[in-house]
């Protein structure tokens, strides 16, 4: 064990709570996430069943004001600090058509529309 990594551990114990505070965008909650988590555990994040927006489909939690980067779905273990968290909300597309549907697919799979299974 390095003194360096030792140092670290003791100024940052694994049982201290850290706070999650969350910028809803207009969101509503039906039942509020945690509001702490810790670096021994981390924790899950709010999803589409306990956050909604009228007319708005829920698409993530962000670090960044912005919303850019990669939506979370829960805090790590081994994270630390503070965090604040900021909800996405997308516009729900119409799908009226097959190509619309199967390319809607290919988007959520990644690239792989699944025609040849069907």
């Amino acid at each position: 064990m390095s003194e360096a990594w030792l140092i670290g551990y003791v100024k940052n114990p694994t049982g201290v709570p850290f706070s999650i505070s969350y910028v809803t965008n207009g969101g509503s909650w039906s039942e509020v996430g945690a509001s702490t988590y810790t670096r021994a555990s981390g924790v899950g994040l709010p999803d589409e069943t306990m956050i909604s927006k009228e007319g708005f489909c829920f698409a993530g939690w962000f670090e960044s004001s912005d919303l850019t980067g990669q939506p979370l779905a829960a805090i790590a273990p081994e994270s630390t600090g503070d965090k604040k968290l900021y909800a996405k909300w997308a516009t729900p597309m119409e799908i009226s058509t097959v190509e619309e549907y199967l390319a809607f697919v290919k988007a959520v799979n990644g690239g792989n529309s699944h025609r040849d299974k069907y």
